[in-house]
């Protein structure tokens, strides 16, 4: 499954990230990030706008926890706008699949966006129940029904609905409000693993499947 080469492409740049961080021999923090050179370059050829969307994400929350005053400001603005340029995104590919443009992957993705929350619209508060997108025949884009929305917030407020959704985001408030920025910044596997939840999260925007 290429969503999962480029999500296992991802985590490795994110791991020699990491240990090009860590690493004090030169030699050796050379060959990392030549290793790293290779892998983003390898993630160019695979051609997941999302996956860089997330890394950007991904950078900007490290930023955010390294940095103070203006810096940590600045890194937060940047999760932010990465936020906003997806959903920009898709509001500008609705209109395009609505002029008779040929449909693209994105594009399939804003029509699914679209479909679902207007679906949520009917059924907010407690969803349509869990791994049920693939059966609902509403949900079709140009007669073809999919597995999931390929986007985790909308799948959660589709299946659990605005209740489910809330209860969603404050385990996800908690794990991050919960985490030691000491630890993250001076030890290598709490590093990677604040690093890849971020990545998952933001990379839940625009592909994956939370059930």
């Amino acid at each position: 499954n290429v969503h999962n080469l480029v999500n296992v492409a991802a985590m490795a740049v994110l791991a020699l990230v990491v240990l090009a961080a860590f690493e004090q021999v030169q030699w050796q923090r050379a060959s990392i990030f030549a290793m790293l050179a290779f892998m983003l370059w390898f993630l160019v050829v695979l051609e997941s706008e999302g996956t860089f969307l997330a890394l950007l994400i991904t950078a900007c929350a490290w930023g955010a926890v390294r940095f103070t005053g203006g810096l940590r400001m600045l890194s937060g603005l940047g999760m932010v706008a990465g936020v906003l340029t997806y959903a920009s995104l898709m509001v500008w590919l609705q209109t395009g699949v609505a002029s008779g443009d040929s449909l693209r992957s994105f594009e399939i993705r804003a029509m699914i966006n679209a479909r679902l929350l207007e679906l949520v619209a009917d059924q907010p508060w407690f969803g349509y129940g869990i791994n049920s997108f693939k059966h609902v025949t509403e949900a079709a884009v140009g007669g073809v029904m999919y597995i999931h929305p390929h986007q985790i917030y909308l799948e959660a407020l589709f299946s659990f609905g605005v209740v489910g959704c809330l209860m969603l985001a404050a385990v996800l408030w908690g794990f991050f409000r919960l985490s030691s920025r000491h630890m993250i910044l001076s030890e290598p596997l709490p590093m990677l693993g604040f690093l890849a939840a971020v990545y998952m999260a933001g990379k839940g925007l625009s592909d994956m499947k939370l059930m």
